[in-house]
């Protein structure tokens, strides 16, 4: 075990011992009593001390005295059986009774009395055998006996609940170990992953170990279990070392071997398209048609249409989707079987001089008869009598090639064509220009209509853009984040998702500000593909990229980012740790140093974020220098004090207010200094 007690004291419980951690030197010390090693095996913490669990006996660590001291009982029946939990007894709502409760594997249960040091059987648990107990925050009794599953006790000691595998959603019979977090009890097992159980309804629910997912954990063996203050869960696993748990609310799906169910087809989506039962239908470039059901979170493939580059997706009937398929044609796929056929709406030499440009034909349904194809100019295809139409224009200086930035809506189409945008009326089939861009606004690839009545622009090399479809006035949105835009789309809260060459931004209207996302949230390196984006029904998101597909859940909190506390962990001088009074962070060097190297802690609600730093020398020069890592080596600065700080990236694109981590001076030679320079002068008078 690793543990920390109240005076930030680290504590390594191991098969040869108990040791302390040294930070101040890097190493560790062995822990004796009356020096001999002892061996714990368990430890709770209290507000005075920190109690270590061996064989028979206990060990206290007292914070005002700082001395180990040991404890144990005159008449000990447990004497030779190692303690394997420990476990604050309490009274009601009180804290602290001055008992502790004691879990032998082969004795079971027994309650210690810290002032008068005696033992007593807990007789109503009758259990043996016991890989782990715990208590949880309503005094419940959990133990579980080895390759039994679960039980739990009133205080009293009669058995309230019995969970198996045979009776409930217990994901395997062996627990090793149980901690409780927000009113769920995490239970680790040796083989079935983690079982969540609700302590409200008492339901499970589990995080196991799937091959080819890779938002499952990675073994299903879990020996530990850790809730740090932040909130995050950590898990020990028996041969797959430490595995950080965070909940997230986006997901980005990769590529993975044809139907394999966690995945695309092919890594790049180039359509999206949601039926009315909710099913996500996802064109790719090159490998098909793919289907997700965001119920169970799986995908399936269809070989059918494997090597095919679904340009756009729309429905054709209650059983049929209606594709636009690159250089080939418009195609019909039975969401039933999987079969895939032409769907022939022209003849064979209009057909191949409209779908063999080069370019893409995308389409759209605008209500349950009429289809809208962007091609060399709009056409709309009626279901029922079967005929093609071209879309008169209102505006005969209105020129539309094959539209790639285009937002629907059941009244409306809205599409960039040059530096426009056009307006089609999908029911009086009508087309006219709305807003004549400025100079200012070129090179434009992505596009969206927000809820408020709002355009969005992305451009490739000169930012977002605002514009009001009532006022036309138009609004840049600054940020130093990003300069090109490849993807957007509007949520339901009126958010706008930004996808850039490499990155995800969210940014926020009201507050004017964005925020970014990243690996710990569940977003990978992607370009986002500028029509390759659905908001469902259910206010989900969807947005499609070249390497995945990104799914983001409307619950998705959007809380107060706090800056980076920032503070200084370490510094090393020519490979030696040097020795810095907490809080005092001052430092003399001498001239001919070889390296210096100091190590800053950026500590946020997200640990597992990576971190951009910047640091600022000021001194004798000002040197700025930015970094992902959390270390700066100084190999020759001249004499002279120096003042180092430090500033952390927030998620929101600022930096931090920067922190003063180190006050270094950097001495002169001897043969510089005030005293020879004296004692020289005197000389030569002399």
């Amino acid at each position: 075990f690793i543990a920390e007690d109240s005076l930030k004291n680290i504590w390594i419980g191991t098969d040869r011992g108990l040791a302390t951690y040294n930070r101040e030197t890097d190493d560790f010390t062995t822990v004796t009593f009356e020096k001999q090693r002892i061996n714990p095996q368990s430890f709770v913490t209290m507000h005075d001390r920190i109690l270590f669990g061996e064989s028979g006996r206990l060990f206290s660590f007292d914070y005002k005295s700082e001395k180990l001291s040991m404890l144990e009982a005159t008449d000990n029946p447990i004497k030779n059986e190692m303690i394997n939990n420990l476990a604050l007894w309490r009274s009601g709502e009180s804290e602290y009774t001055g008992k502790v409760i004691i879990t032998c594997k082969w004795t079971g249960m027994w309650l210690f009395d810290l002032q008068d040091q005696t033992l007593k059987k807990i007789s109503s648990i009758n259990e043996s055998n016991i890989s782990s107990s715990y208590i949880d925050s309503s005094d419940r009794i959990w133990v579980a006996p080895y390759g039994q599953g679960l039980k739990c006790y009133s205080k009293e000691g009669k058995l309230i609940h019995q969970f198996s595998t045979s009776n409930s959603g217990l994901s395997n019979n062996v627990v090793l170990r149980m901690i409780e977090k927000n009113n769920q009890l995490w239970i680790a097992t040796d083989g079935g992953g983690l079982s969540v159980l609700d302590l409200n309804n008492f339901s499970f629910r589990v995080i196991e170990h799937r091959p080819g997912d890779p938002y499952s954990i990675p073994v299903n063996s879990i020996v530990s279990l850790y809730n740090d203050d932040e909130d995050y869960m950590w898990a020990g696993s028996i041969r797959n070392g430490l595995i950080g748990i965070k909940e997230i609310y986006i997901k980005t799906y990769k590529e993975v071997p044809l139907n394999t169910p966690y995945g695309l087809s092919d890594k790049t989506v180039t359509s999206l398209f949601e039926d009315p039962s909710g099913i996500i239908w996802i064109g790719t470039d090159g490998g098909g048609i793919n289907r997700f059901d965001s119920t169970n979170k799986t995908f399936k493939h269809y070989p059918s249409t494997y090597g095919n580059k679904i340009i756009s997706l729309s429905q054709y009937s209650n059983n049929e989707l209606v594709c636009s398929v690159f250089s080939k044609g418009l195609f019909l796929f039975d969401k039933r079987n999987g079969s895939f056929r032409k769907l022939e709406i022209w003849n064979a030499t209009e057909s191949n001089r409209i779908f063999n440009s080069g370019y893409s034909v995308n389409i759209a349904l605008l209500d349950k008869e009429n289809l809208l194809l962007l091609a060399d100019t709009p056409y709309f295809y009626n279901y029922k009598s079967k005929k093609v139409e071209i879309l008169p224009s209102v505006n005969q200086e209105v020129g539309i090639w094959y539209p790639q930035k285009f937002h629907f809506n059941e009244k409306q189409t809205h599409l960039i064509a040059g530096n426009s945008i056009i307006e089609i009326d999908n029911r009086k089939k009508t087309i006219r220009t709305l807003i004549s861009l400025p100079d200012s606004i070129r090179n434009i690839e992505a596009f969206c209509k927000d809820d408020e009545n709002y355009f969005w622009i992305g451009t490739s090399n000169n930012g977002l853009f605002q514009i009001n479809a009532t006022t036309k006035k138009i609004k840049k949105i600054q940020t130093q984040l990003f300069s090109g835009v490849t993807s957007l789309i509007s949520d339901s809260n009126g958010r706008i998702w930004v996808g850039t060459h490499n990155s995800l931004f969210a940014y926020l209207p009201s507050e004017n500000k964005f925020v970014a996302f990243g690996e710990s949230d569940g977003v990978f390196a992607n370009e986002y593909v500028n029509k390759s984006t659905l908001l469902t029904r259910s206010g989900d998101l969807f947005i499609g990229g070249v390497n995945g597909l990104v799914q983001i859940k409307n619950t998705i909190p959007f809380n107060d980012f706090p800056e980076p506390v920032i503070s200084l962990m370490s510094v090393e001088l020519d490979g030696a740790i040097c020795n810095i009074e907490e809080g005092e962070n001052t430092l003399s060097i001498p001239w001919n140093y070889s390296t210096l190297s100091l190590n800053v802690i950026a500590q946020e609600k997200d640990p597992m974020r990576k971190k951009i730093f910047r640091y600022e020398i000021i001194g004798e020069s000002h040197e700025l220098i930015s970094s992902q890592s959390n270390s700066l080596t100084l190999h020759t600065l001249p004499s002279g004090k120096y003042r180092i700080m430090a500033s952390c990236l927030g998620r929101d694109g600022n930096w931090s207010a920067p922190v003063e981590v180190l006050n270094l001076h950097v001495k002169g030679p001897w043969w510089k200094s005030g005293w020879f320079t004296a004692l020289y002068l005197l000389f030569f008078v002399t």
